[in-house]
């Protein structure tokens, strides 16, 4: 298990259109991988990434907060509205990152690898529920906040 940076965000949605106050985008991280690795790794994202303005993330040097649980759901993930602060592009975060997940046994020209559904959820299992914690309904497009809630104690979400 490694923390890679995305190649690419896509747009989740942006407060243009909503009357807020400030401007806010939400972007999704890409899960593709290089080429070699698609036969033995997989990647998960963590959660979206929330920017103060409407530019996607940097890649390489985004600071910002990550949102909520999606894809996998993986039962981690924060909300929009915990504690902290923005941290600007180049900031003081740690980076936009997501989990590459590789099996050692699987070899890049055999094909294949042991990292099914089953075994991804054995590691990171899905939230038993989500809990709603914010909704901002009307103007261009609306936006609902979720927390995912662990299966079990075993599991924390982030």
């Amino acid at each position: 298990v490694k923390a890679k940076v995305p190649m690419a965000f896509t747009a989740v949605w942006d407060s243009k259109g909503t009357g807020a106050v400030s401007r806010v985008s939400i972007w999704k991280a890409s899960l593709d991988l290089p080429l070699l690795k698609g036969n033995t790794s997989v990647r998960v994202a963590l959660g979206d990434y929330v920017m103060p303005g409407y530019s996607a993330p940097a890649a390489k040097t985004v600071g910002s907060r990550l949102a909520s649980s999606v894809g996998w759901g993986a039962a981690v993930g924060a909300s929009l509205l915990g504690g902290g602060g923005w941290a600007p592009a180049g900031g003081r975060g740690r980076g936009a990152k997501v989990l590459e997940l590789t099996d050692l046994r699987a070899g890049t020209l055999t094909g294949g690898h042991g990292l099914d559904e089953s075994a991804l959820n054995a590691l990171l299992p899905h939230p038993a529920r989500f809990k709603k914690v914010w909704s901002n309904v009307g103007g261009k497009r609306d936006l609902h906040v979720w927390r995912p809630v662990p299966p079990n104690d075993s599991v924390v979400a982030l």
